[in-house]
């Protein structure tokens, strides 16, 4: 519903809405096997969001600020992920930790340049939204950043992520490209889906290669 454009000349500080803050500060889980933390890769303040943003839904996010975490890996990705959000807002869990143990997945040193830039939201044209019957995905702009609505899925056979709690579809939340004048890519120059579970405070995350 909202297409999230980042202001790449115009760097500002720690704020409501910004890019690339270093993982000291986010109270993020290490990467399992893995001497780093997740960065994150977006965060959203949901109390300066418009209601309608989520089909008009009320997300119970502790502490009103939602973080989107994701690890940078050289030459491999875990598809799925799912962190659980505590009552202070910080990532208490990571779900499936096994996977990455088993992985071994090789992670960027801490130092990666990850640059902290504005960012405002833009309701998107008919032509831009999936949920259109006027949608052309040819009218979107790369790379596309997404927040609330219908996502607009690389791969057709993407289905929505099912939380691994309680079983029931996740609500979707929002989805990030590959944008690598922010140093920000995943498996295949592909896009990260962000899907959240309200009654279980957990935050899901499928990445699909282009």
């Amino acid at each position: 519903m909202y297409r999230v454009h980042l202001d790449y000349e115009r760097v500002e500080p720690i704020g409501p809405h910004w890019y690339g803050q270093r993982p000291g500060g986010t109270q993020l889980p290490p990467v399992p096997g893995s001497p780093h933390s997740f960065y994150p890769v977006l965060t959203f303040t949901l109390g300066s969001l418009s209601p309608d943003v989520f089909g008009g839904a009320t997300l119970d996010v502790p502490c009103g600020q939602i973080v989107l975490p994701h690890y940078f890996a050289s030459n491999f990705t875990i598809e799925d992920l799912f962190f659980e959000f505590g009552d202070d807002g910080r990532v208490v869990r990571l779900r499936d930790a096994a996977s990455f143990e088993s992985a071994q997945i090789p992670v960027y040193a801490d130092d990666i340049d990850l640059r902290p830039c504005a960012l405002t939201l833009h309701r998107l044209p008919r032509t831009q939204d999936p949920a259109s019957e006027d949608f052309d995905p040819d009218q979107l702009e790369w790379p596309h950043h997404q927040l609330g609505g219908v996502p607009y899925l690389v791969q057709p056979f993407d289905e929505p992520l099912v939380c691994p709690e309680c079983g029931t579809r996740m609500c979707f939340f929002a989805q990030i490209a590959n944008d690598r004048r922010l140093h920000v890519t995943f498996e295949d120059s592909g896009v990260a889906y962000y899907w959240w579970c309200d009654p279980c405070r957990i935050l899901g995350c499928h990445v699909a290669g282009a």
